[in-house]
């Protein structure tokens, strides 16, 4: 899935496209949600969880890995040295 076709998805065809289509890679939380980080085709998606709703407040998208540092510091890298 291209970054223009993910875009004009609705809601609900985002969530159900990163959460069947898309391979989990990082969580991390930021203030009143829980972030997930997922890799769906050729870009990353960040789907944006209240944790009080439990619901979708929003997505982000890039395809710069410069967006993925906030999840690197998260990464273990025990037992692959």
């Amino acid at each position: 899935m291209k970054l223009s076709e993910f875009i004009v998805l609705t809601q609900e065809e985002k969530i159900h496209t990163v959460v069947h289509g898309g391979v989990l890679i990082g969580k991390r939380n930021n203030y009143d949600c829980k972030v997930f980080l997922f890799q769906v085709d050729e870009i990353y998606v960040e789907m944006f969880c209240n944790i009080d709703t439990r619901q979708v407040d929003e997505f982000r998208f890039f395809q710069n890995p410069n967006g993925l540092k906030p999840y690197l510091n998260r990464i273990s890298l025990d037992g692959i040295v």
